[in-house]
């Protein structure tokens, strides 16, 4: 008698825990170093700077700039919400695009940035639709000589 009483009050418990209102988690915004970035092209002589923070260019003395290619991560987001980037660094003459395409390679859009100022926190965002739930992010920027690619953040 005890035992089923017991087993009662156990279930009785469950249920409550069970079936309360479980308020849902709050995502927190991805900040990405861009050490993790790679330089894809370089002038003759100049090396990009490859230091934990951040990526950029060491002793560049030429006038070309450098290509730099990041995968951007991010967490899929509710629908009617647009997906919101900012991207950090210094070097006048900086130009970024955000491209976005599908887990079959198929391009569903993009949006670009170019900086004339020293330093720059641009804000790139692209509608829903245009970053669904399978889409992937990548970041190319082309770094004038002395620029630094800071990082990127997804906002959530």
């Amino acid at each position: 008698m005890k035992r089923h009483a017991l087993w009662w009050s156990a279930m009785a418990m469950c249920v409550v825990f069970l079936g309360s209102a479980v308020t849902p988690a709050r995502a927190v915004n991805i900040n990405f170093n861009a050490s993790q970035c790679v330089a894809t092209s370089q002038a003759i002589g100049v090396k990009p700077d490859l230091r934990p923070f951040p990526i950029g260019l060491l002793n560049a003395t030429v006038a070309d700039s450098v290509a730099v290619v990041c995968s951007i991560p991010r967490s899929p987001l509710q629908s009617n919400i647009p997906a919101g980037f900012y991207i950090d660094g210094d070097g006048a003459g900086t130009s970024c695009t955000l491209y976005v395409y599908n887990y079959t390679g198929d391009f569903l859009g993009g949006v670009s940035f170019t900086n004339s100022a020293a330093k720059y926190d641009a804000y790139l965002s692209l509608p829903f639709q245009q970053v669904p739930f399978y889409a992937y992010t990548a970041l190319w920027c082309y770094l004038p000589p002395s620029g630094i690619l800071r990082g990127v953040t997804s906002l959530q």
